[in-house]
């Protein structure tokens, strides 16, 4: 499809609710959701009637000094058509958002996965302190979120929240060296924790990768919760201060646990065993950068092993979408590349292996304008087993698009999510099918 093909279905799009689109039946498509709020799209996964879109929904009070968030479920079947939608927390609550003084709770989600018949999503919970007319604090709590088949919620709960003394029980961070010696005097109460990927385990339970800020010191953290009454049975924390965590999070055959992320402005895979006290981290030697920042993280498949990131690199004056795999034995990177697609900067945003031991990598850049599309567009491209591209392609209307997840769907086509600017300040999700050279 062309791209002026692309603007009038966004034109047409524009004037059309999930509830009232007709019932499609095409193989390759683009669907917009959320007629209300505004949409922060983050994953989506494949089941075994459909997808299902893991969503955040910004709500802004009256003056939009303070914004407030709940997780949003869509269910859609292979071609795109709404089967049902979910929030969490239900409505309504706008009635706590001009209270002076309140504290009001607010939900975000970023990862889900699928737990037999029902699905798990860890994210953060956010308390939004001491609302006035110019705005509010907030911390966030590490949330888990249960819900069934129909997305109706089984159980949640906060499992790590600020003011936890058992935070910070000692043990070896990867540097070596002491949690309490490298954190100092700690405010308990000034933490903040956010869920950013989440696996099973042999045990059958949830292994959480998080991040943890305090006064601006950022480290990972990853977690072993029951999944019977989502208590914590160990935790540990990684990182030298500035640590930033990609998505997800992986179990091995091994039962070893393998994330990526980025220390020292560099990014790395990380794997730790339980029986050892350091988590072992591989970097790649990428040359005339500045700062890498991890994104998304992926296993390689199609009888390959491996594991890759994705995200962003910067030489100080240009950003590129950039990609590194890694080996079977998580000990060297296999190959690691730039991608520049836009005459500006690039980022790096999702990454997901394809059944041939190749990759999927989702973008977004800065348009190219040859017809007339303006904003963000997003980047798309195909890679072989060895880094090199077969094919790349780009996305965009007349505004803003942002991407925010890339999966390989069971027809061996791709499914991209993303959200479309509709205004100031209003994104809706962009779900977009295509086939399996990328075409729509």
């Amino acid at each position: 499809m062309n791209r002026f093909i692309l603007i009038l279905l966004i034109i047409v799009s524009a004037c059309q609710s999930e509830d009232n689109a007709d019932l499609a039946n095409e193989n390759t498509y683009i669907r917009y959701f959320g007629s209300q709020y505004s949409h922060q799209p983050q994953q989506v996964i494949e089941t075994s009637d459909g997808y299902l879109l893991l969503n955040n929904i910004q709500i802004g009070t009256d003056n939009q000094s303070v914004f407030f968030y709940k997780i949003k479920l869509i269910k859609t079947d292979f071609y795109g058509n709404l089967q049902w939608e979910e929030v969490y927390p239900k409505f309504p609550a706008e009635n706590e958002l001009e209270q002076p003084g309140a504290n009001v709770y607010s939900l975000r989600g970023f990862m889900i996965i699928q737990q037999g018949d029902n699905y798990a999503i860890v994210g953060e919970e956010l308390i939004n302190q001491n609302i006035s007319s110019t705005g509010s604090t907030s911390l966030a709590n590490l949330a888990l979120l249960l819900v069934n088949k129909d997305g109706a919620p089984i159980k949640d709960g906060v499992v790590l929240s600020e003011g936890d003394e058992r935070m910070f029980t000692p043990h070896t961070s990867v540097s070596g060296t002491d949690l309490a010696a490298e954190t100092g005097n700690v405010e308990l109460e000034d933490i903040s924790i956010t869920g950013r990927g989440i696996a099973l385990n042999a045990n059958g339970n949830f292994i959480v990768l998080s991040s943890v800020n305090n006064y601006g010191t950022n480290k990972m953290m990853v977690t072993e919760i029951s999944t019977t009454d989502l208590t914590r049975i160990w935790q540990r924390f990684y990182g030298d201060g500035i640590g930033v965590v990609a998505r997800k999070i992986f179990v091995n055959n091994q039962e070893k646990l393998v994330w990526g992320g980025s220390t020292e402005s560099e990014m790395r895979l990380f794997t730790y065993n339980q029986n050892d006290q350091q988590a072992i981290s591989v970097k790649p030697d990428q040359p005339n950068t500045t700062t890498e920042t991890a994104s998304d993280a992926c296993e390689v498949k199609g009888g390959f092993s491996g594991y890759a990131l994705i995200g962003t690199s910067s030489t100080g004056t240009d950003n590129d979408m950039y990609v590194v795999k890694f080996s079977p034995t998580e000990t060297a990177p296999i190959f690691s590349k730039n991608l520049d697609f836009a005459t500006g900067n690039d980022e790096g945003k999702a990454i997901e292996g394809t059944s041939d031991g190749g990759l999927i990598l989702l973008g977004n850049g800065a348009s190219v304008n040859t017809t007339g599309n303006g904003g963000t567009d997003l980047f798309i491209a195909r890679l072989n087993t060895i880094g090199e591209e077969i094919w790349t392609k780009n996305y965009g209307g007349s505004q803003d698009e942002e991407g925010a997840c890339v999966i390989q769907t069971k027809d061996g086509g791709y499914l991209v999510l993303g959200s479309s600017e509709f205004g100031i300040d209003f994104r809706k999700v962009m779900l977009l099918k295509l086939d399996a050279n990328g075409d729509l």
